[in-house]
């Protein structure tokens, strides 16, 4: 899986201006084989990091490892007190396996 991020505003569905600290676009497949790249991304991030947005609009399928991922950013800016980790473009299906596994309580959800 590619991932993208972005570091300068980017701009929604109606050219709404969105400032996030990092906007990471995650494309395709977001699976356990994306773990090397996903922390190379972390690692780059600094602890000042305020918000955080993971754009899903591009995922075709996302396992059980990919979640325990998302629980890795949250675990490593909660301590630094990031007021804001959001997923946004949610389609349907990606947002009920965040429901069932309990994500939808732990991160700010936008739907498509």
């Amino acid at each position: 899986m590619p991932i993208t991020v972005s570091c300068q505003p980017v701009e929604d569905d109606q050219n709404l201006v969105l400032n996030y600290d990092y906007y990471l676009q995650v494309y395709g497949y977001f699976e356990f084989s994306d773990y090397q790249q996903w922390h190379a991304i972390l690692d780059k991030m600094t602890a000042e990091v305020r918000s955080v947005a993971i754009d899903f609009s591009a995922i075709d399928y996302m396992d059980s490892s990919a979640l325990g991922l998302l629980l890795q950013l949250k675990d490593r800016f909660t301590p630094n007190k990031c007021p804001m980790i959001k997923l946004v473009k949610v389609n349907q299906t990606t947002f009920k396996l965040l429901q069932r596994s309990g994500l939808d309580q732990l991160f700010e959800l936008d739907r498509v």
